[in-house]
Parts: structure tokens; sequence; C-alpha cells
């Protein structure tokens, strides 16, 4: 499966192409209510777990709009199936 990665647009890594999650390390991750996505926190957090640091969750969205809304203002990230990524 291919992940999508949302950056805030003042993100040095938003102005590439790819990066690996092992990049992410030290970055606010926003993540998703269980509701709304259910695993989806879970998922992040062993996506950073096998990149090797521990996913710090600044927050958790009611949705995929509320997400990418806090990406932005929170200047943190988030991690989302790849056929998300049209929403973009």
């Amino acid at each position: 499966m291919s992940i999508c990665v949302a950056l805030a647009d003042s993100d040095p890594l938003s102005k590439r192409k790819s990066l690996s999650i092992a990049e992410l390390k030290g970055h606010d991750i926003i993540g998703i209510n269980g509701e709304q996505m259910p695993g989806g926190n879970r998922w992040i957090t062993s996506l950073c777990r096998a990149a090797g640091f521990k996913a710090r969750f600044a927050a958790s969205a009611d949705g995929i709009a509320n997400v990418l809304s806090l990406v932005a203002s929170e200047s943190a990230v988030t991690l989302m199936p790849d056929y998300f990524s049209p929403l973009f």
C-alpha cells in the first residue's frame, strides 16, 4: 500500500515529491477519530514504530477535512492511505 503524507505548506519537507516516514520523526501528528477511520491511529503508530520512532499525536480530528485543517494550523503531519491524495 502506498502512503500519503499531509504536511503544512510551511514545512520544508512539503516541497519534496517523496520522503521516508523516518524523516517525520519529531513532527507532531494529527490522528483521526476512530469512528471516522477505525484503526487509523493504530496504523499510523505502527508505521512510525517501523520507521524507528514513537508517534506523537497532537490532536485527533473528526474527519478528513478537519485533519487537513489541523495539519495546516498546527504545522503538523498526518499519514493516510494514498487513495486520499486527490484531496490535496
